[in-house]
């Protein structure tokens, strides 16, 4: 049995690490749209299709989707490349976005530091929690110091202070996020200040988010989604730009089928193992009903120690690794599919040898 358990764990845990892996290359694509605050449509120019700042769009657009009825707050967005001089002839790539000021439409969710309304104040940037305790934490006299509150940055040769710190969400790289407005961005990256990459747009309350799209479209060159089209044109863009969702999708395909087979066979033996004290229970009048309800309780109980031993590994190595995160959604998943071959296989394997009473013992 104790064999059974740590083959079933085994199993579920390349399911569980599979699926969580892509999970979380999947949402590292639109970690930006999913941390934002009160954006409910994003418009950008009709012949764009990603996030990163192919879009170019005027202030007289801006302007007249503000005026669209059902529109409370319009405001621009900004996402750009840029470089932190550490000193000492070192950088530190970063990703800068800029938001309004005075809307603050698109600004994190989750600040751990900071006020929101001192992105107003002069040189203001706000930086990702993680990345001021790594990448931009500085040594001074041998000892190492955050960056925190106060401290200066020349980012792409403008001079900045750290205002304040947001926690981020899940990345596909790791390199340090700063906000800032959208003027100072643009600066940052070295862009014209006169374009706009995006418009953010918060619904007036009670609006019918899908028909407002249609009216923002019609009559300009814009194309608006709602957030949730808004994701997943960010990650049909991704996939279609990039090889490496695809690859990936095939090997945890074949690693989900992998592990699927061996689970089942190790289900199937454990029941060939019972075929004998089965046997026995059907020589003395024991229905069918009755021993695939024994052998099934039997690979249920197995199968739920083999998921339990496999949500502890998860869960060490999402301690551990800061690539590994847990995921409610994807554990439900493997005691759902550990639980359903656990029920199936018995009843299968009891009706292929319902003539157990005919065997020698």
């Amino acid at each position: 049995m104790l064999i059974s358990v740590i083959v079933l764990a085994l199993s579920l845990f390349l399911i569980t690490g599979q699926l969580t892996i892509f999970r979380n290359v999947l949402s590292g694509t639109y970690a930006v749209v999913k941390e934002m605050n009160d954006v409910d449509i994003w418009v950008m120019n009709a012949s764009s299709n990603s996030l990163e700042g192919e879009s170019v769009l005027s202030r007289s657009e801006m302007i007249k989707i503000q005026n669209t009825e059902g529109v409370k707050l319009v405001a621009p967005f900004f996402k750009g490349c840029s470089f932190i001089h550490l000193g000492k002839n070192k950088a530190q790539k970063c990703t800068v976005i800029g938001v309004d000021e005075k809307t603050l439409l698109g600004f994190p969710k989750k600040l751990t530091e900071g006020k929101l309304n001192h992105l107003a104040l002069d040189k203001a940037v706000f930086i990702d929690n993680k990345s001021s305790k790594t990448k931009l934490a500085f040594y001074k006299n041998g000892k190492k110091h955050l960056l925190n509150i106060g401290h200066m940055l020349n980012i792409g040769n403008v001079q900045s202070v750290v205002v304040g710190k947001f926690l981020e969400g899940r990345r596909l790289n790791s390199d340090p996020v700063v906000y800032t407005s959208i003027q100072r961005a643009q600066k940052m990256s070295h862009q014209n200040s006169g374009e706009i990459p995006f418009i953010l747009v918060k619904a007036k309350e009670g609006a019918n988010l899908a028909k407002l799209c249609q009216t923002i479209e019609r009559g300009h060159k814009v194309k608006a989604y709602t957030k949730k089209d808004f994701l997943k044109m960010v990650t049909q863009s991704y996939f279609q730009k990039s090889g490496i969702p695809h690859q990936f999708a095939w090997a945890v395909v074949l690693g989900f089928i992998l592990a699927i087979g061996i689970m089942s066979i190790t289900i199937f033996s454990i029941c060939e193992g019972l075929k004998k004290d089965l046997s026995i229970i059907k020589t003395i009048g024991a229905s069918f009903s009755n021993t695939a309800f024994l052998s099934m309780f039997h690979t249920v109980l197995v199968s739920f120690f083999g998921w339990s031993l496999s949500v502890i590994i998860t869960f060490a190595l999402s301690m551990l690794f800061s690539f590994y995160i847990l995921s409610i959604q994807v554990i439900s998943m493997t005691f759902v599919i550990s639980i359903s071959l656990a029920g199936i296989i018995p009843i299968i394997y009891s009706y292929l040898v319902k003539d157990l009473n005919n065997e020698v013992i």
